[in-house]
């Protein structure tokens, strides 16, 4: 199994650097992302190697693509498209391996879904559709009761996050913050430390 994980982290790194590498493989129109892809890169090999360690595959690609999708959220705002799919690759394969009920699952991610769409409406912009497309993913990903335990977690490190932006007068109230990284967070704690057998796949 270790010898697995090397060589996964090996190719997550590899994989990583290549997307980072262009700006248009992101969607990005300008440049400040691929100066990133080292750390990036090392980054979310490392983290898709040991969730592989753990017994979590599904779970490990998942955490992979969020934390290059929480690049370029934190770089330009956006959650690219193609890391989303990733996801939900993922959590199809973890969906149809028939190890877990998926009805929970599916009402959890609708859930999700209703749960950000309506922060979206009331926040006017907020919490952007990247979070409400990221939400769902995470709750198909992990399951109940890990999914919802993640994105309570990284609403809530993200929450203080912006509160202590204000203290220290660097934004306002009126000021949105990229929330992808965040639930990233979320995501990683579940699938690395997982919240029950849910995780993975």
């Amino acid at each position: 199994m270790i010898g697995w994980a090397v060589a996964t982290g090996v190719v997550g790194i590899a994989v990583a650097w290549w997307a980072t590498a262009r700006p248009e493989r992101w969607g990005l129109e300008r440049d400040g992302l691929p100066r990133w892809r080292v750390p990036l890169a090392v980054l979310a090999g490392g983290v898709l190697a040991l969730a592989v360690a753990l017994g979590h595959p599904a779970g490990a690609v998942a955490v992979w693509a969020a934390v290059l999708a929480a690049g370029a959220d934190l770089v330009d705002r956006v959650i690219p498209h193609r890391w989303l799919a990733v996801m939900l690759a993922a959590a199809a394969v973890r969906l149809a391996s028939g190890s877990v009920a998926w009805q929970p699952d599916l009402l959890l991610a609708a859930a999700l879904g209703v749960f950000f769409l309506a922060a979206h409406l009331v926040s006017q912009g907020g919490f952007g559709m990247g979070d409400v497309k990221l939400g769902v993913a995470m709750g198909l990903v992990l399951g109940w009761p890990a999914g919802f335990s993640a994105v309570v977690l990284g609403l809530l490190v993200g929450g203080l996050y912006g509160i202590g932006l204000v203290v220290a007068r660097r934004a306002t109230l009126q000021d949105g913050i990229p929330l992808g990284p965040f639930l990233t967070l979320g995501l990683a704690v579940a699938v690395l430390l997982p919240f029950g057998p849910v995780v993975g796949g």
